[in-house]
Order: C-alpha cells, then structure tokens, then sequence
C-alpha cells in the first residue's frame, strides 16, 4: 500500500496537475509518472497505468520538468492509449498521497470530473 488515492479512467491523452505545487520526481525512463511537493508539504504521486512501467516510456512524454511550480490544471504529460492498451495494460490514471504531512484527504468518486472545473479532493 503507497497511500490514499483516487484512480481515474482520462478522457483525454493528457493528464493534468490535480493541485498547485512543485514537480520533485520524474520517471526518466519510463515517463509514466509525475511527484509533486504541495506548499504544505504534502507529496502526491500520479501514475499513468497499471505496470506501464514495463513500456520504458514507450507512448509516454513529459510536459514538465524536476523543479517546475505549476498550477493545478497545468498539462503535465501525454500518453497513448492505443501503445498503453498494444502493451496490454490498462490506461487507469492513479492519484496517492504518498506523504500525507499531517493532513487529512477526502477523496470523491462516482462522477465525471473536468479539468480544472471539477474537484476530486479537499484537504
């Protein structure tokens, strides 16, 4: 178990910043996920698939940097979902708080969410 989380099924190819913060991890070689630092402290981990790693980036590109302070809504990377479903894997994007810092999440589900219109956690 990584941590609390939400995973969502993307409309589009892009995955977007959920929250404002600083981007701290990039997977090099595998581009399938993205860690931020929240101003609080809070560390999240967004994750484009399930064992995407295994792909080695292949279908995956980052749109960030390490130390880029983006805004929530802020593109971060793309996929392909024809290579991810090609390599037989779901397209599933996961959300974890991997280092809650204190703070309590409650996250919603159940419903179609927008980028940047509609909320998935507060805190």
């Amino acid at each position: 178990m990584v941590g609390d989380g939400l995973a969502i099924k993307p409309a589009t190819e892009t995955v977007c910043a959920p929250v404002s913060g600083k981007i701290t991890v990039l997977m090099d070689d595998s581009k399938h996920a993205v860690g931020m630092t929240l101003s609080n402290g809070v560390e999240i981990l967004i994750h484009v698939g399930i064992d995407t790693v295994s792909m080695g980036g292949e279908g995956f590109s980052y749109l960030v940097k390490v130390g880029d302070v983006v805004k929530a809504g802020t593109p971060l990377l793309k996929f392909s979902r024809a290579a991810i479903k090609k390599a037989g894997h779901p397209d599933t994007a996961v959300f974890v708080v991997t280092n809650p810092n204190g703070v309590e999440f409650k996250f919603m589900s159940g419903m179609n969410a927008e980028t940047g219109k509609t909320i998935i956690a507060t805190y």
